[in-house]
């Protein structure tokens, strides 16, 4: 068609990719085939993408408000946020089990089975929104970029208040992947 943006390929390494899908296999241990999955900043929609595919039967509500300036320290905060949703939108137009919420992650409520959360990386963004989502979260409050000390921390400093959060609301995560996705089973 005329005039419509190309989809961009996925900019998740192949790894990256695989150990988000191990997240999803534990997951789907606590929650079965067709939770709701809340997840907080979807970006490009990558890995969103991957849990519509991964849980085929659920729904996925993603949150964000698209809007860049949400974080000095964080490059992504910088980006075209026009082009970043029309990447969204393209990649969401391959799932029919994704729903888009426009708006911040404190914002939006909705009663699910797993959150995860991977918006603005701020310690006190990060513990914003553990606090509003944790009565909303029937199972598991998850997320991504928990990382404590080592290279990655080194080239991604802004992301360092995510695991100080998480420790301090949460205490540590039951399960941490290569990738820095985490999870934390909720016992209500």
């Amino acid at each position: 068609m005329m005039g419509e943006k190309k989809l961009e390929v996925l900019m998740r390494p192949k790894e990256s990719e695989e150990e988000l899908r191990k997240f999803c296999q534990e997951v789907r241990k606590y929650v079965g085939d067709s939770p709701t999955i809340v997840e907080l900043g979807s970006y490009m929609g990558e890995s969103a993408l991957i849990f519509a595919q991964e849980f085929p039967n659920g729904t996925i509500h993603c949150v964000d408000a698209w809007v860049g300036g949400f974080d000095e320290a964080d490059t992504c905060s910088g980006d075209d946020y026009g082009y970043v949703e029309d990447q969204f939108n393209q990649r969401m137009k391959l799932v029919d089990n994704i729903v888009k919420h426009k708006c911040l992650s404190t914002e939006f409520s909705i009663e699910c089975d797993v959150v995860y959360i991977d918006a603005c990386h701020t310690y006190e963004c990060v513990k914003a929104d553990i606090i509003h989502w944790l009565p909303l979260t029937k199972t598991i409050i998850s997320g991504h970029d928990y990382y404590h000390g080592g290279d990655f921390l080194e080239k991604h400093p802004h992301i360092a208040g995510v695991s100080v959060a998480v420790d301090e609301v949460l205490g540590e995560p039951d399960q941490t992947f290569e990738e820095g996705s985490w999870f934390k089973i909720l016992n209500k």
